[in-house]
């Protein structure tokens, strides 16, 4: 079993389409799926209902979606703590922008990457109407187009 395999998974639960979690997870829709159902081998049980398209988690895939969660949370920490030994910064930005704004995100982007090149970051479109929940659920924590009347979340941080 690979963490790729788990990445794979979390991906095609929060995306909910073959074809989204493979482009989230850069690669072919084909290696998504035969990565997913060797892990399908390797596990001894089906976690995907499969029909022409993409149906669903099986109930035994939700019971084990927390577990690949945990394990790619730990891997984060593992990595996290590591860099912080090395006195670096490392994790990955998530920052969701309105369209017009996806230029403009590398003004942030592109100077953090060049002084912690352990980091990554992942520029998310989000329509107009985001919601700060919609926000929160799909765990960006930097969201300019939705941060404005929402709350601040733990560990959040605002870019107005």
């Amino acid at each position: 079993m690979f963490l790729r395999q788990l990445e794979y998974l979390t991906a095609l639960a929060r995306e909910r389409h073959f074809g989204r979690a493979a482009q989230a997870c850069h690669v072919s829709q084909p290696a998504l799926s035969a990565a997913i159902r060797k892990l399908e081998r390797e596990l001894g049980v089906a976690l995907v209902n499969r029909q022409q398209r993409y149906d669903d988690l099986t109930p035994e895939g939700r019971a084990l979606l927390p577990w690949a969660q945990q394990a790619l949370a730990s891997l984060d920490g593992l990595t996290a703590e590591a860099a912080r030994l090395r006195h670096s910064l490392t994790g990955t930005l998530r920052l969701g922008v309105i369209p017009t704004a996806l230029n403009a995100a590398s003004l942030i982007t592109g100077p953090l990457l060049e002084r912690h090149p352990a980091s990554a970051s992942r520029s998310e479109r989000s329509p107009r109407s985001c919601t700060s929940a919609r926000c929160r659920r799909d765990r960006v924590r930097s969201a300019p187009a939705c941060s404005r009347s929402a709350p601040r979340q733990q560990g959040e941080t605002r870019l107005v």
